[in-house]
């Protein structure tokens, strides 16, 4: 076997040890989920829920059963004290531990030099960049460690060197409650399997479907789990829909993107030195390669696929090919890729610099007005690393303040259609609601239906005026959405039709303002969101604005047209197709030898393709 001379254990030790330099994540800091993550942590109850429900208590937004990763920010916040430094090097450390375990699987494939060098340019990837150095990122680097912890005790067990495949197994579930990139491990330990096995193609074919019966079992009670703790079998992202075809983009992980003409010569002549030197090897690439595009499905879709981050697990299947063919094509592309890292890293630093006096900033503003919801200066991203997307709205409370204030961002969410970026304007005025005080789940469906039927029973207005039309600016964790609406003869403006306006400026035939008020009611802090009037004449002058906000009564318990769910039963045929092996073994066992006792009998060792 290539991997059977001994491993250059000093050699991998430099290795971690120029790693653990370079992601250091000195300077540092919370960015956008990190702070929804720890503020929701502060209370062992939301920890201990995540185990039985979606995470953070989300249920449109971001459907996800991730509680590994919340008990993991919630310990690390223990450690720490609430401080960015010992999560980030937490994460820092769970990184290594994967490089230990990428290099251990591929010096299985490749010699020990070739497996040193695919693992060395895995390990400083900069894609990896928001993976190790963002708190949140872990759900990448931790999902990671138990899927390549599964893959190397299974092999072990295969081995001999491990009597039972329970702890592979545990690694396989516990993997699936940190990320849904795990639930597609079993696949990627058949095609280990397909190309390690000897005997023919049918043959390990066989073979495989017998080894992943244990697999199947685990899927599917994980998949029933998910469906029972989130009304799905899959959840993700509500916008995302799935699509195979960002996951065939795995090879941009190995071209370097401007970077210029040297490291793009020097990635081709790597590539091409790949292609060359693997030739003898190709079914374990193909593989290897397949695997890749497998590890990318999970994160396939209309809101994933285009996250570098995604590709942390991904990567390891690429870095296999890699080592396949030799050390010289990953050291070619790990040159190639410097520059890029060392430019990623330097801005991180700025982005994170900037953060930092930002959050500072909102921190005096709110302790220097008595506003209430307090308006800071938050911008979605610096550069083009996040800073305050989502998040900003936690920094009124504990951990991260000892009041509990109301803090908004002050911001347009579409910053590019001219109409939205127009601030709410601070009047003399007051704004009148004359509507329900709670209006939850029933409240907005009979709203809905005394719309449908011309009946009004809510109404918002500016106190003394009857315009022509008013402005309606809704603010939210995310920013400011605006939209016009016509006045009624009374001067005032039904509820309902400001629910349905699409957005001012943006295209024709886009969802009403509705659609996209849901996300901040779902993942704010609090589900009210503020509302700011201003009244307009027939010839568009401004006859006035609020004075103040009114805090719209809307609750969490929203009626289903906030949210399209999607049906995931179909995934349940899965595992339900796994259980073919057990027939097959069955009919095996009366009929004779199955196609691995027949390889042990004709005295085969198994070994790479």
């Amino acid at each position: 076997m290539p991997g059977s001379d001994r491993p250059p254990c000093w050699a991998l030790a430099l290795v971690l040890a120029a790693a653990l330099w370079t992601w250091w994540p000195a300077g540092l800091t919370f960015r956008s989920d990190d702070y929804i993550a720890l503020h929701w942590v502060q209370d062992w109850d939301h920890v201990l829920g995540d185990f039985v429900g979606p995470q953070y208590g989300l249920e449109r937004l971001a459907l996800f059963h991730r509680p590994l990763v919340t008990l993991s920010i919630a310990v690390d916040a223990l450690l720490g004290g609430n401080g960015p430094l010992w999560p980030l090097c937490a994460n820092l450390l769970v990184h290594l531990a994967n490089a230990v375990l990428v290099w251990l699987l591929l010096r299985r494939l490749a010699s020990p030099l070739a497996a040193l060098a695919a693992t060395a340019f895995w390990l400083l990837h900069p894609n990896h960049l928001e993976a190790v150095s963002w708190v949140v990122g872990r759900v990448d680097t931790h999902a990671t460690l138990f899927a390549l912890l599964a893959v190397e005790l299974d092999l072990r067990r295969r081995e001999g060197r491990l009597r039972s495949l329970v702890p592979a197994l545990a690694a396989f579930v516990l993997g699936c409650w940190t990320k849904e990139s795990c639930l597609v491990v079993p696949g990627v330990l058949a095609l280990l399997w397909l190309v390690r096995e000897p005997g023919s193609v049918a043959a390990r074919i066989v073979v495989a479907l017998e080894r992943l019966r244990p697999y199947a079992a685990a899927l599917l009670g994980v998949l029933l789990l998910r469906l029972a703790f989130l009304g799905e079998v899959v959840g993700g992202y509500e916008a995302q829909v799935l699509d195979p075809r960002p996951a065939l983009r795995f090879w941009t992980a190995l071209l370097p993107s401007g970077a210029g003409t040297p490291a793009t010569v020097l990635a081709a002549l790597a590539l091409v030195a790949a292609a060359v030197l693997a030739r003898r090897r190709w079914r374990l690439v193909l593989a290897l390669v397949v695997a890749a595009v497998l590890l990318a499905l999970p994160a396939a879709g209309a809101g994933g696929g285009v996250e570098p981050r995604y590709g942390y697990l991904m990567t390891v299947a690429l870095a296999g090919a890699l080592a396949v063919a030799g050390p010289v094509p990953a050291l070619l592309l790990l040159g190639a890729w410097a520059g890029v890292g060392l430019d990623g890293r330097a801005e991180l630093r700025r982005t994170c610099a900037e953060v930092v006096r930002l959050r500072d900033a909102a921190l005096a503003r709110v302790d220097a007005t008595d506003r209430d919801p307090v308006l800071v200066e938050a911008p979605s991203r610096v550069g083009r690393f996040r800073a305050f997307p989502v998040g900003v709205d936690r920094l009124g409370v504990p951990p991260f303040h000892d009041g509990h204030r109301r803090v908004l961002p002050d911001r347009p969410f579409f910053e590019a259609v001219p109409e939205q970026r127009t601030p709410p304007p601070v009047g003399r005025l007051a704004t009148v609601y004359a509507g329900p005080d709670r209006l939850d789940h029933d409240m907005l469906v009979q709203l809905a239906e005394a719309w449908a039927n011309g009946d009004s029973f809510t109404a918002l207005r500016l106190e003394g005026l009857r315009p022509h039309d008013y402005a309606v600016w809704v603010l939210g964790m995310q920013g400011w959405f605006r939209v016009r609406v016509p006045a009624l003869p009374n001067g005032s403006i039904e509820l309902g039709t400001v629910l349905r306006t699409p957005l001012e400026g943006l295209p024709r035939g886009r969802p009403p303002l509705v659609f996209d008020l849901w996300p901040s009611v779902d993942a704010g802090l609090d589900p009210e969101p503020a509302l700011w009037l201003e009244a307009f004449d027939a010839d568009g002058r401004s006859l006035g604005a609020s004075e103040r906000p009114l805090l719209l009564p809307l609750t969490r318990d929203l009626p289903t047209w906030f949210s399209k769910k999607r049906p995931g039963l179909l995934w349940l045929l899965i595992p339900l197709a796994f259980s073919l092996p057990l027939r097959l073994r069955t009919r095996r066992r009366r009929g004779g030898p199955s196609g691995s006792e027949r390889a042990r009998e004709a005295g085969a060792t198994p070994g790479p393709s």
